[in-house]
């Protein structure tokens, strides 16, 4: 590259002397021959000069390119160097906040090693810790956006399974403690397919599975203690109900809800997981 636009300075510095003409006489045809000659050196010049701007120019460009991604190796690798740090949940979601854009520009930009850089990060040190401070409406946002840029890596890189996994198994747990018991166990169907032995997996799926049964459950329990109270208030009130039915149905209804939860629960502690 630089070969190539010292060439071209060359020319252009030694055309125009050479553009000098030769003859000085008086003669027309030695006239007409020094125009030409002017002419085709004044070409020659024009088209040298032209060609030593573009060289310049992309010589520029090239520096600039490369000043810019130097700019951001250095960048990256301070970035890598505290978040491999132990930090609070909070220092990490400062540091991300303070420096999205710069990241939001390496996903943009679609190159393997930036989006491979940048996922980890986003969903580690920015998205976790969201959902670990109780941030949950906002880890969630934020691991849809990196669903889609693992998407990016689909049939290039080596750790898009790797990725989708953690993603996934993330979008699981916030989705559970966001109390959407069934999304979330959507999300952990799909990791439980590919791992059906991870223990983590699983107990994430029961867990959600009891807590739709003590959902259930509690509706039961309330309805029952309700009406039970209901009895007493009338029968302070001087109203008796003779039915036994009628008069301990409540009591019954709360009593079954109770030992039906936790037979339930067992049940599913004992379950082997089949999933389709």
């Amino acid at each position: 590259m630089f070969i190539g636009w010292l060439t071209c300075i060359w020319q252009v510095c030694y055309c125009l002397p050479q553009a000098s003409p030769k003859s000085t006489g008086t003669t027309n045809g030695s006239k007409l021959q020094d125009a030409y000659r002017l002419g085709r050196y004044g070409a020659s010049f024009k088209k040298n000069t032209n060609l030593l701007a573009e060289k310049l120019s992309t010589s520029f460009s090239f520096f600039d390119s490369k000043i810019i991604e130097n700019t951001n190796m250095n960048s990256k690798t301070k970035m890598q160097n505290f978040f491999d740090s132990k930090y609070e949940n909070i220092q990490y979601i400062e540091k991300y906040e303070e420096n999205i854009e710069f990241f939001n520009n390496l996903l943009k930009n679609g190159h393997k090693e930036d989006i491979e850089f940048v996922i980890p990060i986003k969903m580690y040190h920015y998205a976790d810790p969201l959902n670990q401070t109780g941030n949950y409406s906002k880890a969630l946002t934020v691991l849809n956006e990196i669903e889609e840029d693992i998407e990016k890596l689909k049939g290039q890189s080596k750790r898009y399974n790797q990725f989708l996994e953690s993603v996934t198994f993330l979008k699981g747990v916030c989705l559970a403690r966001l109390k959407k018991y069934k999304e979330s166990n959507k999300e952990f169907t799909k990791i439980l397919k590919k791992n059906p032995t991870n223990d983590r997996y699983i107990n994430w799926y029961k867990s959600n599975k009891k807590n739709e049964i003590d959902r259930l459950f509690w509706i039961f329990l309330i309805l029952g203690l309700g009406y039970y109270l209901l009895v007493l208030i009338l029968q302070f009130s001087g109203l008796k109900i003779e039915n036994v039915i009628l008069r301990e149905i409540g009591s019954a209804i709360a009593l079954l809800s109770i030992v039906g939860s936790f037979a339930w629960k067992k049940l599913i502690d004992k379950q082997i997981l089949k999933l389709k």
